[in-house]
């Protein structure tokens, strides 16, 4: 019919293709995750008992020396003379004192690690107003929904080139999964949309670790304040130290001996914290291994590898980005974008049959909170999945307009650093960073226009299609 309307006169509208296919299958998680969370729970308890039972220990000894041990300064010593008499004495007090003040300088520091310092927790993400990012947000909501995981609250960016999932501030978390994502602005402008996606569903797969994510949270928390008491050092350490130095001999023996008594109280709860350490990154492994499956259901085997590679490749262009940030601080000189720099000094590395950083080996470690590269990488091309996402090209499409975005997150990291406003200091392009004149040819081909091909004699032309056909539920 003339004008492409229907027979009751309703205009005929084109059907936009779907994104993401629907043959998406869940990725289990193993029988064992629920035992080692629970017992991450359990180690999570019991190191706090530990905690305070040393203290309780440690004072009540105190407390019952302070009172026997007078008897010993009261023992008689007849039979010598005034000299001995008075050395005799002289080591009484020594022997009574030295236990005395050791006690009561562990039980200071013990209690002193309950309340650290303030510090500056780093710089904060860049949060993404929903209203004005509905495109990112509508296809992150998408693909939660696909994979069955809690939708974010909040999506952040930072300049680098990674990404997280974590749960919203304050104490919520340990009863709602409130999550936030993360995304480096590096990875958007180095990856493609199908690799993009893949690092996202890794991300959301962690959302659906909810009761693993809440336990290795917690541990990791009491792991932190265990590793302060062990390793930082404070008043304590600084009377010992002065003591050590000393003229006066028992002060420096009396010194010793505390320092001694701490290195055993510190030794002990290095001890617990490692175990529990250990406990915590074996199931941080598993869970990277779940959320890898996630990534490889999603985008396929194939953009699983070529994204590990290109992370590689985008962490050291970023790595690059910031040693040069650094040399031109000096100069009282900024980036204006990072993710653009970065991607301008990241390498092309040499890549094997399988698409994977030629040469890039990462050993594993008990230690390690991540699976060697060659694992993930390994797992994923036994998969052999196709995935899901039926549709690629930039992933800066995703965010429009990428590269002002990416500016004001840049702006909003160099705000935290200098602690205000950037008056006094210069901002500079990327061209500007390194060195490009308006005039060099690389620049100048880089951008020209591309040239429309002729269309040959029967041939129909096809035009490009938009994001917003891209993605059906973007103006949703």
């Amino acid at each position: 019919m003339a004008g492409g309307n229907t027979a009751d006169g309703a205009a005929t509208k084109k059907p936009r293709p779907e994104v993401f296919a629907d043959t998406y299958r869940p990725v289990r998680l193993p029988w064992l995750y629920r035992p080692v969370a629970v017992l991450i729970v359990v180690v999570a308890l019991v190191q706090p008992l530990v905690y305070f039972a040393a203290i309780a220990g440690v004072g009540w000894a105190t407390l019952w020396w302070g009172s026997w041990g007078t008897r010993l300064l009261s023992a008689g010593s007849t039979g010598y003379g005034y000299r001995a008499r008075g050395l005799i004495m002289l080591l009484r007090v020594f022997v009574y004192l030295t236990p005395l003040v050791g006690g009561v300088m562990i039980v200071l520091l013990l209690l002193g690690a309950l309340f650290p310092s303030r510090r500056d927790p780093g710089p904060r993400g860049y949060p993404l107003a929903r209203v004005e990012h509905r495109l990112i947000y509508a296809y992150v909501d998408k693909l939660c929904d696909i994979m069955r995981a809690p939708r974010p609250v909040r999506i952040d960016l930072r300049p680098d080139a990674n990404a997280s999932a974590s749960f919203d501030g304050g104490l919520s978390w340990v009863v709602r999964r409130r999550m936030v994502l993360t995304i480096g602005t590096t990875l958007i402008a180095g990856m493609t949309r199908r690799e993009l996606t893949g690092v996202i569903a890794h991300e959301i797969g962690h959302f659906t670790q909810g009761m693993s994510m809440r336990s290795t949270r917690l541990l990791a928390a009491i792991n932190r304040w265990f590793f302060r008491v062990i390793h930082e050092r404070g008043l304590v350490d600084d009377i010992l130290g002065d003591g050590r130095d000393s003229e006066w001999v028992l002060i420096q023996l009396g010194s010793a001996l505390i320092a001694f008594s701490l290195v055993v109280i510190r030794t002990l709860l290095w001890g617990i914290a490692s175990v529990s350490r250990l406990i915590t990154m074996f199931m941080l492994r598993r869970m990277e291994i779940a959320a890898d499956r996630c990534e490889a259901r999603v985008a396929g085997s194939e953009a699983f590898v070529r994204s590990m590679a290109r992370i590689v490749e985008l962490n050291e262009g970023f790595r690059k980005a910031m040693e040069l940030t650094r040399l031109e601080a000096v100069q009282r000189r900024l980036p204006e974008d990072f993710a653009g720099l970065a991607l301008a000094l990241t390498p092309r590395l040499p890549r094997d049959p399988n698409g994977f950083v030629s040469g890039f080996s990462e050993s594993g470690s008990l230690w390690s909170t991540h699976p060697p590269m060659a694992q993930r990488v390994a797992l994923a091309i036994r998969m052999a999945e196709p995935g899901i996402v039926l549709s690629d090209g930039p992933a800066t499409k995703l965010l429009a307009p990428f590269d002002g975005v990416s500016r004001s997150v840049t702006k909003h990291l160099h705000e935290q650093v200098v602690g205000g406003s950037l008056a006094g200091i210069r901002v500079l392009s990327t061209d500007a960073l390194l060195g490009r004149g308006e005039h060099d040819p690389a620049r100048i081909r880089a951008a020209a226009p591309a040239q429309p091909q002729p269309v040959k004699k029967g041939e129909a032309r096809h035009e490009p299609v938009s994001d917003g056909e891209v993605i059906p539920f973007a103006d949703s």
